[in-house]
Order: structure tokens, then sequence, then C-alpha cells
């Protein structure tokens, strides 16, 4: 088990790095595209292109962070008024549904990958695949990651996630 989670570790770490150059790259184009478009009068063709394909796996990989950090949008209210034995239960589900949602994604953004594989992004003068391949990678990570979670041990006391605040205003 301990070789799963450096390999899953490992795999989270070069993700991030992935996102962190994608981020970054996306500010500086647009920054670019901003400065020849206002300053020199000239917009480059590729600028919008490549960086909204930037933000296509910026989001989707981020998507596969966040599923396995456990920080997508959720209502805890209800969840927390349950037994122990029952928010695990709900915990459970909740993994399994989103790994439901990674299968999803994982089939259509296949299909819809080479759906676009015939086509080119006129601006890059590549193929589309390059923009959606995104998608059946960010659905296995979630599937991964979903099941990892199922069996990862959970916390259930959440007065550690506030701490933070107790030494707010004095």
């Amino acid at each position: 088990m301990e070789i799963i989670k450096k390999i899953v570790k490992n795999i989270e770490k070069a993700l991030e790095l992935l996102t962190m150059f994608f981020l970054v790259a996306m500010v500086l184009i647009i920054g670019y595209q901003i400065f020849n478009r206002y300053v020199m009068g000239v917009t480059p063709k590729w600028s919008e292109a490549l960086s909204l394909l930037f933000m296509i796996w910026f989001s989707f990989i981020g998507m596969a962070i966040g599923v396995n950090r456990g920080i997508h949008l959720s209502i805890e209210y209800f969840v927390d008024k349950l037994s122990i034995k029952n928010k695990r239960i709900i915990y459970i589900v909740n993994d399994i549904l989103i790994a439901i949602f990674g299968v999803i994604i994982l089939k259509n953004g296949w299909e819809l990958s080479m759906l676009a594989s015939n086509t080119m992004m006129p601006a890059l003068g590549v193929s589309r695949l390059y923009m959606y391949i995104v998608m059946p990678l960010s659905g296995i990570m979630i599937i991964l990651y979903s099941i990892l979670n199922i069996f990862k041990p959970k916390s259930f006391d959440r007065k550690d996630e506030f701490e933070i605040f107790d030494n707010v205003g004095g």
C-alpha cells in the first residue's frame, strides 16, 4: 500500500507542476496578447487558441486534483448531523458517484477526442485532439482518486478545519 501512496503522491506532484505551468503560461500569453493588441496594434492569431487550450487542460487536471484532495463543492450541514457509521456510508456513496462521473468523462472525452482528431485548430495548425485528450486522462485520474478515497481513512471531527480561527481577535 505504501508503494501505491508514493506513486499517487508523485503523480499528483507532476499534475500540480503541469497545472502551474498552464496557469503561468496562460497569464503570460494573455499579457502578451493584450500588449500586442493595444500597444503594437496587432493581435497574434495563435495566442487566443493556445491560452484556451491551456485553460482546458488546467481545468480538467485541476478537477482531478480536487477529487484527490476532497475539495469539491459539498454541503456538510446535514452530513455533520449523522452518526459516524452513516457519515462513512455517505462518503463512500459520494466517492462512488464521483467515480461514475469520472467514467462518464473518460468515455465521452475519448469519443470527443476521436471525433476531433480529424479536425485542425487553424490558429495553431495542430489537431483538435490535443484540446480534448485531457478529458479521458482526467477521467482516469478521477476514477483512480475516487477509488483510493474510498479506502482512505477519514477524520469526522471537523473541529481541526477551523483551528486557524481560534487565535483571531486576541
